[in-house]
């Protein structure tokens, strides 16, 4: 791994990665990752990321990978008016692959290392993705909208909503949080992959304990129209078996955190 970052401008950072990774168990291949990036404060009130990603090497079956990703994004605080409002915008997208049969594989793949973990305008870290689903990012397009404030000086809430959609239809979406597979109806296709709501609590100098905190995280994941379940129900006309699809469920996932 080769990590360069340049901080000669204020309150900004510029940065530059290469990392190689050599799978000894075989299921992930040889993957090159490089990637630029800049983020930075430039204001109170302004804080951006920035970061491409390319993806070169080998996968598990030695074909040559080639994707690429890019995440952008801001936060804007509005810190002259009560409650100090933020809010927050961001787009990821990774590329897919939906030939298995060709010499190249298109998709992006993370490095292995990430947290998809991070900060917006609250104070506790979230998954930035999307609580319940938390993907990788592989292709996914992830478009992001925040909203948060702070009732009280050691306080704060964070409303975040995910729009996912797939950039090739395919069954699963990689390394997510959910074990339902996508796309089983051939016959409705689809790349709405469905949408994400989270909602994050951060308190901090808890009961007067100056080094006492809590972080509470809930989402939720509404699935899009690339999820349906097969069922398998009896035909009351020809008493025979047949498969029907529904809407699936939506998921929830809640974590709550204590800091010392």
């Amino acid at each position: 791994m080769f990590y360069l970052d340049y901080r000669g401008i204020e309150d900004i950072k510029l940065a530059g990665y290469t990392i190689l990774r050599k799978d000894q168990t075989g299921r992930e291949g040889d993957p090159l990752h490089m990637g630029l990036r800049a983020y930075g404060m430039p204001s109170d009130r302004f804080n951006f990321w920035t970061e491409l990603g390319l993806l070169r090497g080998k996968d598990e079956a030695k074909k040559n990978f080639k994707g690429h990703a890019i995440d952008v994004g801001g936060t804007y605080r509005f810190t002259g008016l009560p409650y100090a409002p933020n809010v927050t915008l961001g787009y990821a997208y990774g590329t897919g692959d939906d030939n298995p049969n060709d010499n190249t594989n298109h998709q992006f793949r993370q490095t292995g290392l990430q947290s998809n973990e991070g900060g917006l305008g609250g104070v506790p870290r979230l998954k930035y993705y999307g609580e319940a689903l938390d993907p990788e990012l592989s292709n996914l397009q992830i478009l992001t909208a925040g909203l948060g404030f702070r009732p009280a000086p050691n306080v704060s809430v964070d409303l975040v909503y995910h729009h996912y959609r797939l950039n090739k239809i395919v069954d699963e979406i990689r390394n997510s949080a959910l074990t339902a597979l996508m796309n089983q109806d051939d016959t409705r296709l689809s790349k709405d992959a469905g949408r994400g709501l989270d909602i994050v609590l951060g308190f901090r100098n808890l009961f007067g304990v100056r080094r006492l905190g809590l972080d509470l995280r809930a989402g939720w994941f509404f699935p899009g129209k690339a999820f349906r379940n097969e069922e398998k129900v009896i035909d009351p006309v020809t008493n025979e078996e047949k498969s029907v699809f529904r809407k699936a469920n939506k998921s929830i996932s809640v974590i709550a955190k204590f800091w010392f």
